[in-house]
Order: structure tokens, then sequence, then C-alpha cells
């Protein structure tokens, strides 16, 4: 694992997307959601997208989850440094999700491959209130001729 965080040292994100891309994705939902909602981060990373959220979501209590401390200690000083006041951290698996109440909002940018995508979704559906959203992206080939060294690294994952 230490080579994962090796190359990815500095990255503000660590899967696709930008701060536009989650904006975006919020707004389609943003009307529907209570004026304080709870959000889930779920795979959180170093929690550019985590910020994104807090800034749009000022009244949300967001909670940003990932399994890797040194992600979380990124996301901790950026979020201080910012005053975002609304953004807590947890260390735990996205698989094994230590919550007793569910959330408005599931979010989950370039994670959710991980526990397979059927997986979580059946699994997170516990998590979520009965109007509760769950948002989620991940990596997509969309041009023709995609390479076959990547066309078989993603059939492979």
């Amino acid at each position: 694992m230490n080579y994962f965080f090796e190359i990815h040292k500095g990255n503000k994100r660590e899967g696709p997307g930008d701060d536009a891309c989650t904006e975006r994705a919020l707004r389609v939902i943003a009307d529907r959601l209570p004026s304080n909602p709870s959000v889930l981060d779920i795979g959180c990373g170093p929690g550019q997208q985590t910020q994104v959220l807090a800034k749009l979501l000022p009244h949300a209590s967001i909670t940003a989850l990932d399994k890797y401390s040194q992600y979380l200690d990124q996301l901790n000083a950026s979020i201080k440094e910012r005053g975002l006041l609304n953004v807590d951290t947890v260390d735990a698996s996205m698989d094994d999700l230590p919550f007793d109440e569910p959330f408005d909002l599931i979010w989950s940018e370039g994670a959710l491959y991980i526990m397979g995508v059927e997986n979580a979704l059946t699994y997170l559906r516990g998590f979520m209130k009965p109007e509760g959203f769950l948002v989620f992206s991940d990596l997509v080939w969309l041009k023709p001729n995609v390479p076959e060294e990547i066309k078989s690294y993603m059939e492979a994952a």
C-alpha cells in the first residue's frame, strides 16, 4: 500500500472528476434534500469533494469516511484551514460502517467499485433514510477503441 500512497502523494482527488462534476451532480438533488441534511462521503480520500459538499451544503452535517489515516489527516488539515465546521472524519472501512443512524445523502466518488457496485448498493441501502439519496461516480471510458491494456484491466476489476 505504501506504493499507492507514494504514487498519489499530493493529489487533491483520488478518483475521476473535478469540483465542477461534484457541483453538477449535487445540483440534481440539492432542492430535494432537507435544510440540514446528514451526509456520508464514503471513500473520501483526501476529501476534495467533501470540501465542495461542505461549501455547497453549509448547514449539512458531513461525515467523511476512509480507512487510510493519511487521507483523513490531509482532509482534517484542509477543513481546519478552511474553517469547515460541518465536517467530521471517520477512520473505517466502507464495508463495515460504524453508524446507527441513517443518512439523507450518501456520496462516493470513484470508490464503490472496491465493494462491487451491486454489493455496495445493497449494503448502503440500510444506511439511507427512506427519502434519501445515493450519489456515486466511477471511472468510465467514453471513447471508441479502448486500448486493450485498459480494457483488460477494467474487465478484471
